[in-house]
């Protein structure tokens, strides 16, 4: 199987790795590039199964290049629906190779996705972020119900803030904030009771948390 080959763009590579903090390498290939330069690969992986899928997101994830790891990402949200507990095993040791808010936050989406189709899974997994040692690991737990509106679980979801409430970590903070935000469309009562019962939630959280309330 041939592995995509990215190009290398040596004007946006010194951009690029600046806007991440210096964190990782880069060949200098935007976002709307590599998704254009992905398509066939992601198409092919359709017919893919769990373990070859696997086997491809860690050999991508495994390059040096912010691009070939963020291409490992994107092939487990193109397949989300044909995953469970065997990759959910395998990805949770992205956590902590190579962290930031890019592949955490991609890494939830993933995490997320499967568990709202397997809830089946879900006690173990929502545990097993809500006490990560990392605090990448518990950015996800926060953050893990984004997308479950209605059906998000409002036990799990307080117990992931108050656990980190007091905690002073920029990305912990903002990722409180989105969460109450994001839950404010479904039921934006129970954000303003929520925020009101817990003074202890910093200015940061409450003003991301808050944004699109109404005053």
């Amino acid at each position: 199987m041939n592995k995509l080959v990215l190009p290398t763009h040596p004007e946006n590579i010194i951009p690029m790795e600046n806007y991440m903090k210096g964190n990782f390498r880069f060949l200098g290939v935007k976002t709307p590039e590599r998704r254009t330069l992905s398509k066939p690969l992601l198409k092919a992986s359709r017919s893919w199964s769990e373990a070859l899928i696997l086997e491809q997101v860690n050999g991508y994830w495994q390059r040096p290049e912010r691009e070939y790891q963020l291409i490992a990402m994107d092939i487990l949200v193109h397949n989300y629906r044909r995953l469970g507990a065997q990759t959910l095993d395998e990805i949770s040791q992205f956590v902590d190779d190579h962290p930031w808010w890019d592949s955490i936050d991609t890494l939830r989406k993933i995490i997320g996705l499967i568990l709202r189709h397997q809830p089946e899974i879900w006690a173990y997994w929502s545990q097993y972020y809500l006490t990560h040692d990392s605090f990448w690991g518990r950015r996800i737990a926060i953050t893990l119900q984004l997308q479950f509106k209605e059906k998000t679980d409002l036990v799990y979801l307080s117990t992931a803030i108050e656990n980190d409430i007091q905690t002073d970590e920029f990305f912990i903070q903002k990722a409180i904030g989105w969460a109450l935000r994001e839950y404010a469309k479904t039921d934006a009562q129970w954000v303003t009771t929520f925020i009101a019962q817990h003074p202890l939630l910093s200015n940061l959280a409450v003003r991301e948390a808050t944004k699109n309330l109404s005053h």
